[in-house]
């Protein structure tokens, strides 16, 4: 199966758009594969930033590799910094990986035991009974079992929340065993909840074609949030996010998209072979970066 995911996001605090794009390869008993690939607009304050990472995995393993258009300025900020960086073996070992010239290898432990993965029988039940919670609060909008799109013709379901049934489901969430979440902090979230009017709205798009029955795309609309909306979400983030002069966030259709392909016939993923293994750095860093930063953290306290 062939899927890729594609956001329209745009930072308004830094006045640049960007922009992230994710195709994978997935297989169930083969390697699989995801790349990640994202673009920051150019402004005449930051300059254009392009990065990619990709992921390839099956049950025991996991490979990475990545890549970062304006990587070269900060090596040369981390040799300002550290002079002598490139002497540390933890340096070395992860700067190919950084240019993208190796993959970095993290063994997946098989199979976790029974009684590592499961929970008791108290955390079973919250987690039912918040699911439940959430399944009942999900409203099946519309059904069009006849939308057109590119030439193919769709069931195309939308869905929404039904706001009374929501805070109840944040409410057993609050109650459950789980939960870890300071009370101060749930009543903000919660407020913030009761503040927005639109969770009745086209919040979820789903498209899965007539002729096979295969879901093909998954989008989530943003129906737009209000200066007071806006305003409780910023109370439950941070004060000072309360406390800012917020302007109304317009409404977006299709604000992140995943796109389904290609069932059975996604590429075969090759294993990779040339590549560092991720316990050498582990046991480096242990060894240097400590001893590292505490000696320039002495040399800043000592200047000030």
């Amino acid at each position: 199966m062939f899927l890729w995911l594609w956001p329209h996001l745009l930072m308004e605090s830094m006045k640049a758009p960007f922009q992230i794009k994710i195709e994978g390869n997935l297989h169930e008993d083969k390697f699989s594969s995801i790349s990640v690939q994202g673009f920051l607009g150019m402004t005449p304050d930051f300059p254009a930033q392009n990065f990619k990472a990709d992921f390839v995995y099956d049950k025991t393993n996991l490979f990475l590799s990545s890549f970062y258009s304006q990587l070269n300025p900060l090596l040369v900020k981390a040799k300002n910094l550290a002079p002598d960086i490139e002497k540390y073996k933890t340096y070395q070992l992860i700067l190919p990986i950084l240019r993208n010239e190796k993959w970095l290898h993290i063994a997946i432990p098989e199979g976790l035991s029974d009684e590592e993965s499961s929970f008791s029988l108290a955390e079973q039940k919250d987690n039912e009974k918040i699911a439940s919670s959430f399944g009942d609060a999900v409203i099946y909008r519309k059904l069009d079992q006849n939308f057109q799109q590119d030439g193919k013709v769709f069931s195309r379901i939308t869905i929404g929340l039904n706001k009374e049934k929501l805070l109840k489901a944040l409410n057993d969430v609050k109650d459950s065993t789980r939960n870890t979440m300071k009370l101060s902090d749930f009543n903000k979230l919660v407020g913030f909840a009761k503040a927005v009017d639109s969770w009745n709205s086209d919040w979820i798009e789903i498209l899965v074609q007539k002729d096979d029955g295969m879901l093909r795309q998954i989008a989530l609309n943003f129906p737009g949030l209000s200066k007071a909306e806006l305003t409780k979400l910023g109370e439950f983030v941070s004060p000072e996010s309360a406390s800012s002069d917020v302007q109304d966030v317009p409404k977006l259709d299709h604000f992140f998209v995943i796109k389904f392909d290609n069932y059975n016939t996604a590429p075969e993923v090759a294993k990779i072979t040339n590549f560092v293994e991720v316990d050498p750095i582990v046991e480096a860093a242990k060894v240097e970066l400590l001893p590292l930063l505490g000696k320039y953290l002495q040399a800043f306290g000592g200047g000030m």
